[in-house]
C-alpha cells in the first residue's frame, strides 16, 4: 500500500496541473475577449504557447502518472497512472494522456525562439502578417508530431512484468489493474525511448541558443535605434517576461536526475516515485502565471474578474492605458 506522503505528493501534484489548467483556459479567455486590435497578431504566438500548456497540464491532470525505477543494470521502469484515466476500461487512454503532456511541453518549448524572433523583428520591421505567423508556427508541427508518435510506440512489457518489477524493487506485493499500469519497460536504453532522450537532448540546447542570440540582437537593436526612453522601457519589460518564460522549462532538467537516484539505489523509499514529473509540469503553471501579471490588459482582465470596481476591458476605444502600453507590442 501506498504511504501517506506518497498519496499527498500525488494530490499535491494533481492539484498543481488542475490549477494550471484553470490558469492556463483564463490565459486563453484574455486572449480571445481582451486583446486590443494593435496586439492582434502578437497574441497569435501568446494563443498557442497558451494551449500547448493548457493541453501539458490537462494531460497531466488526466494521467498524473508517477515514475518507479525497477534499479539494477537495466534501467527498467514503470508508469503508473493515478489520474482520472485509471478508471477507464484501458490503458489506452492514459497513455494519450500522457503523451499530449509530453508532446504538448515539447511545442511550448519550440514556441521560444520564435517569440523572442518576433520581439526583435518589430523593433525595426512592420509587424509579419498573420500567415506568415501562422506559417512558422507550422514549421514546428513536425517535431512535436515526432514526440507524440514515439511516445506512443514507446509501450512494451506486460501488467505481469510490471508487478514483478515493482515487488522485486520495494520487496512488496502489489497488483495493478489492467487499466492502471501505463507503461512498462525493462530499460530505457532502447528505441524509441531512448530516442526521445536524445531528441529533448539535442533540441534543447538549439532552443536556448537562438533565445540568448535574439535576446542579444535584441538588446543592440534597442541601444541603436532612436526612440523615446519609455518605448525602450516597454520593450525592455516585454522582452524580461520572455526571459522569465524561457528559464520556467529548465525546471524540467529535475525530472530525469529525480530518475536515475531512484535508479541507483542513492534514494530507495518508494515516495520518490510520486514527484519524478513536479518539475516537468510547474512548467505549465508558471507560463500562464507570467503572462497574466506581464501583459497589462490580461492583468487587468483577469483582477476585473474578482473585483469587479476595477473591471477593465481592452478594446475600450477611449482607453489610453491601453493604447500607451500595448502600441509597440504590434
Amino acid at each position: 500500500m501506498d504511504s501517506p506522503w506518497g498519496q499527498l505528493i500525488s494530490a499535491f501534484g494533481f492539484t498543481m496541473n488542475l490549477v494550471a489548467t484553470v490558469l492556463n483556459g483564463l490565459g486563453i479567455w484574455c486572449i480571445f475577449g481582451s486583446t486590443p486590435n494593435s496586439m492582434r497578431n502578437y497574441s497569435i504566438l501568446l494563443l498557442q504557447t497558451t494551449v500547448a500548456d493548457f493541453l501539458a497540464s490537462g494531460g497531466a491532470v488526466y494521467s498524473n502518472v508517477r515514475l518507479v525505477a525497477e534499479g539494477g543494470k537495466r534501467l527498467g521502469a514503470i508508469i503508473i497512472p493515478e489520474g482520472p484515466c485509471k478508471y477507464q476500461l484501458s490503458s489506452r487512454s492514459c497513455q494519450i494522456g500522457y503523451c499530449m503532456m509530453l508532446g504538448s511541453n515539447l511545442h511550448s518549448l519550440l514556441s521560444l525562439p520564435m517569440s523572442f524572433f518576433y520581439r526583435w523583428w518589430v523593433i525595426s520591421h512592420p509587424a509579419p502578417k498573420k500567415y506568415k505567423i501562422f506559417l512558422a508556427l507550422l514549421a514546428t508541427a513536425p517535431m512535436t508530431l515526432v514526440e507524440q508518435f514515439t511516445c506512443n510506440i514507446a509501450f512494451e512489457g506486460s501488467l505481469s512484468d510490471g508487478n514483478k518489477m515493482y515487488e522485486k524493487r520495494f520487496n512488496a506485493s502489489v497488483e495493478y489493474p489492467s487499466s492502471q499500469v501505463l507503461f512498462v519497460t525493462h530499460t530505457i536504453l532502447r528505441y524509441p525511448i531512448m530516442h526521445t532522450i536524445v531528441y529533448m537532448a539535442i533540441i534543447s540546447p538549439i532552443v536556448y541558443y537562438l533565445v540568448y542570440y535574439f535576446r542579444a540582437k535584441i538588446n543592440k537593436a534597442l541601444n541603436l535605434l532612436t526612440i523615446s526612453e519609455a518605448t525602450k522601457r516597454q520593450h525592455r519589460k516585454l522582452v524580461k517576461m520572455l526571459v522569465l518564460q524561457a528559464i520556467v522549462p529548465v525546471a524540467a532538467a529535475g525530472t530525469l536526475p529525480l530518475f536515475f537516484l531512484s535508479q541507483q539505489g542513492v534514494v530507495t523509499d518508494p515516495i520518490w516515485q510520486f514527484p519524478c514529473f513536479l518539475p516537468l509540469n510547474t512548467v505549465s503553471l508558471l507560463q500562464p502565471i507570467i503572462m497574466l501579471w506581464a501583459v497589462e490588459p490580461y492583468r487587468k482582465a483577469t483582477i476585473g474578474m474578482f473585483w469587479k470596481p476595477i473591471k477593465y476591458r481592452a478594446r475600450t476605444k477611449n482607453s489610453t492605458i491601453v493604447h500607451s502600453t500595448i502600441a509597440i507590442l504590434q
